[in-house]
Formats: structure tokens, sequence, C-alpha cells
């Protein structure tokens, strides 16, 4: 206390004597204003780089020209695609999950799930329509004897529509409810030796080659090459290669609650030429040359796709280029193309096609094709979509129809999910009393056909009079 407090005896002017303590802490005063002082400048400084570099990234980012938000909307648009099309890991099995509605002009729903790996594998569904239901199993059991799988497939249910169909053809059904009924609830093989030599005979009679499988480096080859063009080109904007060019700047406008800017593009005829032309390479000089050559044998690739006849058929062709434009909605951030939107009947704005991307994460690429329709008679929705989770290497489709067609409502809602997995699936085969050869299933539709067939003055075709199944029967036309 003693060396920071000054104590002094002092007189006052009246003449009395006191004793004064003057509590004075000068240097730690001092001390502090220097250091105030001292922090005050570097900090306002700082200060003015923060909110002065936020402002620029603000200009950067939310005050660009259409032109400045159209190319970056198109480069972070083909990043993407190019990220999301790359897969990381090899997977050897898929499992499946799926179902649908229909709500309108008569309800039917089903579900389905499923899970393979290599050729062993299990598949459930389910369809009920009317207070009707049939349920189905098929199992798939890799087998040494050959190199398709054995199928096991059951029905649940058939009882129950055979019964409804006789009900309503009391006479011409009755032959065909009895079979129908005697099906369910039963288990049949088709063994794959017979699958492998019915394969066999299809390739012969169809003529065509088995097509190559592509290891992973040479679908990545691909893969590289076709994203390299689309970048190159596709989604360029160096003019003398961009394939699309802004013909108006439209303006703000909130897009499906997205703030977008919205512009009118067209296309430009010799760089969409050239971005056609610049695929000749990708297909003769990539592993894709080997899909081409298998599926078209006795054709050089040259006459297969005619690179050298793209340029002549565009420009001898009736579309206008000059005037066909699409409508763009621009992520208001520059971030990626919201919406493209074509006019399919020109002069009609009621009919539209809609390429959406509705991103809202990092981790899901939604892709989104939406069909406005009012024209002759039908008017509503139809949309189809697929929307990719990167990480767990997962695919949903789905499409929804909501459509009026004549005064007919038709609405239905369908959706199936796909991941790539590597687990193990277990399945067994049925116990041996269950099971029957699935060429008897066979011969027995054919008879039950060929029945009312008959009555109403028809018969069956010829190739189906003529069926061989194999070894395990063969049923001549006699037995019909």
């Amino acid at each position: 206390m003693e060396e920071n407090t000054n104590i002094k005896n002092t007189e006052a002017e009246s003449g009395s004597g006191q004793t004064q303590i003057s509590s004075e802490p000068a240097a730690i005063e001092s001390s502090s204003k220097k250091q105030k002082s001292k922090w005050l400048f570097p900090a306002l400084f700082i200060a003015a780089i923060v909110i002065g570099g936020s402002a620029a990234a603000y200009q950067a980012v939310f005050n660009k020209s259409p032109e400045e938000l159209f190319a970056s909307a198109l480069s972070n648009t083909i990043d993407k695609l190019d990220e999301y099309t790359v897969q990381a890991e090899e997977y050897e099995g898929v499992k499946a999950e799926g179902g649908f509605e229909l709500s309108s002009p008569l309800p039917v729903e089903g579900t389905v799930s499923a899970q393979f790996n290599g050729s062993n594998g299990v598949l459930n569904s389910e369809v009920t329509a009317a207070g009707l239901g049939i349920k189905n199993e098929i199992r798939s059991i890799e087998t040494d004897s050959s190199e398709a799988p054995d199928i096991y497939v059951k029905f649940d249910g058939l009882e129950s529509v055979g019964s409804l169909i006789g009900s309503f053809l009391p006479d011409e059904g009755a032959e065909t409810a009895g079979f129908i009924s005697q099906l369910d609830n039963q288990w049949y093989v088709f063994e794959g030796s017979l699958i492998e030599e019915t394969l066999a005979e299809v390739d012969q009679s169809s003529d065509m080659s088995t097509m190559p499988e592509l290891a992973p480096e040479e679908v990545e080859e691909i893969r590289t090459a076709v994203i390299a063009t689309l970048r190159d080109r596709l989604f360029s904007t160096d003019e003398e290669k961009a394939v699309f060019e802004i013909r108006e700047e439209i303006g703000e406008e909130e897009f499906v609650d997205t703030d977008t800017y919205k512009l009118k593009v067209g296309l430009d005829k010799e760089n969409l030429i050239q971005f056609l032309e610049a695929f000749e390479p990708v297909v003769k000089d990539t592993p894709l040359n080997k899909l081409v050559e298998a599926a078209y044998p006795d054709q050089s690739i040259d006459e297969v796709i005619q690179f050298e006849d793209i340029r002549e058929s565009i420009e001898s062709s009736d579309f206008n280029f000059e005037d066909a434009a699409a409508e763009v909605w621009v992520a208001a951030n520059g971030g990626f193309i919201r919406n493209v939107r074509f006019f399919p009947i020109d002069g009609n704005t009621d009919n539209y096609l809609d390429f959406m991307l509705p991103l809202e994460n990092d981790n899901v690429l939604p892709l989104e094709i939406r069909a406005t329709v009012d024209d002759e008679g039908s008017e509503g929705i139809v949309s189809f979509g697929i929307d990719i989770t990167k990480e767990q290497s997962i695919a949903r489709l789905w499409f929804d129809i909501d459509l009026s067609t004549s005064g007919t409502p038709i609405e239905v809602q369908a959706e199936l999910t796909l991941e790539a997995t590597n687990d193990p699936v277990d399945v067994k085969a049925p116990e041996e009393s269950e099971i029957r050869q699935g060429t008897e299933v066979i011969e027995e539709i054919l008879i039950g056909l060929n029945g009312p067939l008959r009555s109403s003055g028809s018969e069956l075709p010829a190739e189906l009079n003529g069926f061989s199944g194999g070894d395990d029967f063969e049923l001549a036309p006699g037995e019909l």
C-alpha cells in the first residue's frame, strides 16, 4: 500500500492542521491509458477491414450483374453434377423400397421391397385394389450348375381374384377362375439352367452380342470425358464456346420460395453445333466405343453416329434459333440454375416443361422434370424426379401425376428408393415339398387361357401353341 499511496501532512489555509490521505494510483492509471491508446487504432483498423470486407463480399455475392449471376450459376451447377456423378466406392448389391398409390379413377395401391447382392436376393410386393390384395415373393439363389440363378416365385391372394372372375363371367370365366385359384399359395421354381438356355436362344434369335462389362476405371474415364465436354461448352460463358446466350434480363422474382433473377436465354446455333461435334472424341476415344461396337456389331461408329452430318441437319432444320428462348431462373446469389422453362407449343404459354434444381443442402442433389399441360381437354401437372444422396449412395426416384382428361381425374404418386450396399443377402430355397416346376404353371396358364379364347372364337398365337419348356415338359398343339 505504501508505495502506491501518497500520505501528506498539510496545514489548511484556515490554520487547522489535519492529516490528508490522498489515494492516487497514478502509475496504474497512466499505464492503462497508454494501453487503451495502444490498442484503439488496431481495433478500429481491424473493424474497418471486417466491415469493409463484409460489404465487399455482399456486393460480390448478392449484387452481381445478371451476366455474372448466370456465369456463376452455370459453373456451380456443373461442379455439383461433377461431384455427384463420382462413385467413390464399388458396390455389389442394392436395397430397394417403394410404393405407389392411384387414388383416381380407381383406388389402387402397392408396395415393393427388395435386397440383392450378386445373384442372391429377395423381392416382396403387394397390390391392393377393390378390397382384394395380391402378394408376391421372388427369391433368387445362386447355383453352381449355371451362371443364371434359380428363381422361386409365389403368389398369395389369387384365389380371391379367381372368385371375382368367376362371379363376373360365370360361364366363360369358370375355367380360368379355377386354374388361377390353383396357383395360389404355391412355390414355383425356374431353374437357372433353363433360364440360361432360354436367354441363349433369345440372343441367337435376336443376333445380339453380349454387351461388354466395363471396369470401374473405364466408367470413370467416360464420366470424366463427358463432364469435361459439358463444362467446356454447354455450361460455358465464353462467347466463342457458350451454347446459351442471354437474350433478355427480366428482373428479380421469387420462384418457389427462392429469391431469383429471371432471364430469357437462347441458343447460339454455331456453338450448339460445335458442342455436339465435341462428343465425337468422347465416343471414339474412350471405352464408350466398346458399347457402341457391341450394340451395332455390323456397323462402324461413323455409321451409327454420323457426326459429319450434325452441322448439315441442324442448319437445314426448320427450328427458329433467332426467336426460340427459354425462361431461366438463377438463384439470386449466383448459386445454381434454379429452373429452366421451355414452351414446346409456339404461342401457347399454358403448356411448358420445367427442368428444376430445388437444391436445399450440400448432401442431396434433387433433379426434377415437370410438365404443365393445358391443351385439348387435358389439364394438370406431371412430375418426375430423382434425388441423389451422395454420402449414403442413395437414389430416390419418384413421379406424381395430377391430370384431368376429358373430365376424368387421374391421380398417381409413386416412389422408389435405391441404396447401394455390400450387405450379404441370406436367402434360402423353400422346402422341396412346397415346390413345383415353373414350366408347369406356364402350361396351366396356356391351357386355362385357351378355353375362354376358343369359346369366343379365338385361338392362342401359333408360337405359344408350340411352346417348349425344355426337358421338363413340352406342350404340343394337340394338347390344347
